[in-house]
């Protein structure tokens, strides 16, 4: 299992970035799906392996620093042009140095100014290095969990309002979600592969959890709605992952199958292309409207699939999809100067 992938888990991810999508999108407040993040970041940590950590410099600087200083490079060059033609930035110069916000801290809410929602990728080596940390220092799961979910909280409660670089403050609450999914992910997918009564009491608990922590993770300014959110959020993913094993099945549905199989380029460049139909509707005098907004969110998946193909087919390397920097080959060179 832990070799090959999963069609529903690749669906499921494909629904946690087309929230990401329409959260970017023009929607009424109440239509937040928040739990984009945790399902995404869950899932993520299913089936990231600890291996040495200069194996695993080399496999992440090409699955996911290379691809994440090309998106943010792309879209730097788009806003210099946006800048230029968009009625909202009338009379405001191009900052040429906003390039250097990267390396700048930011606080808990906030995102990069170049590119915003990077944040996950860079969230992911936040969440990656940490965890690798945890599991070689404690070794039992248990311990791995307790301190996970403890970070998890003092990064909330804490480190929320203080600024920190390179997203590591705004990624630290999600260490739980991450942690869970590395841990516990692959008996989760045995338990679901099983009979269908495994699948009908796991279901079940889900649903009884969710309904006990409701009121209180869905509700402002209590005291435990944190924890009871992580209660509430691990329980909904447990329950739709459940569901998109059937759901997988439908093939008009395949797109969220397609998009989950590409999340990287999708979190990286659909944010350029929402920016363009802003700038369109802006130039036109569009209302940003509920409809507005459902046809930004389909315009723009429409618009990335062509990019997607472009990049898998032309451009894999700078991607993640193959090796951009081979660190075998680099050190016999330098060694043999």
């Amino acid at each position: 299992m832990a070799n090959k992938r999963i069609d529903y888990i690749d669906w499921l991810k494909g629904l946690s970035i087309i929230c990401v999508v329409w959260f970017h999108s023009p929607h009424p407040e109440w239509l937040n799906f928040s739990f984009r993040m945790p399902l995404f970041f869950l899932l993520s940590g299913i089936f990231f392996k600890i291996v040495p950590f200069r194996t695993y410099a080399a496999r992440k600087t090409n699955q996911l620093l290379v691809p994440f200083f090309v998106f943010y490079v792309i879209y730097y060059f788009y806003m210099m042009l946006e800048y230029r033609i968009s009625p909202t930035h009338e009379g405001v110069d191009f900052d040429p140095y906003i390039f250097f916000d990267l390396f700048a801290p930011h606080d808990g809410k906030t995102g990069f100014f170049v590119n915003t929602p990077l944040w996950f990728i860079a969230a992911l080596i936040n969440l990656q290095i940490m965890l690798h940390v945890l599991v070689r220092s404690l070794r039992r799961r248990w311990m791995v969990m307790v301190a996970a979910v403890s970070l998890s909280l003092a990064g909330y409660y804490w480190m929320l309002p203080h600024e920190s670089y390179f997203m590591f403050g705004r990624s630290l609450q999600y260490l739980g979600y991450y942690t869970f999914g590395h841990l516990y992910g692959k008996s989760l997918l045995q338990v679901v592969e099983k009979s269908g009564r495994h699948r009908s009491m796991l279901t079940a608990a889900s649903v009884a959890v969710m309904a006990a922590t409701f009121i209180i993770a869905t509700g402002k300014d209590h005291p435990w709605q944190f924890p009871a959110s992580y209660l509430f959020n691990i329980a909904l993913v447990m329950s739709l992952i459940v569901l998109f094993r059937y759901v997988s099945r439908v093939r008009a549905l395949r797109f969220f199958h397609f998009y989950g199989r590409n999340s990287y380029v999708v979190l990286g460049m659909h944010y350029m292309v929402v920016q363009m139909f802003y700038v369109a509707f802006a130039m036109t005098d569009t209302p940003f409207t509920f409809i507005s907004g459902i046809c930004v969110m389909a315009g723009t998946l429409l618009l990335m699939a062509p990019m997607i193909h472009f990049g898998n087919r032309y451009c894999p390397k700078l991607i993640g999809r193959e090796e951009a920097i081979n660190f075998s080959t680099l050190r016999r060179r330098l060694s043999l100067r």
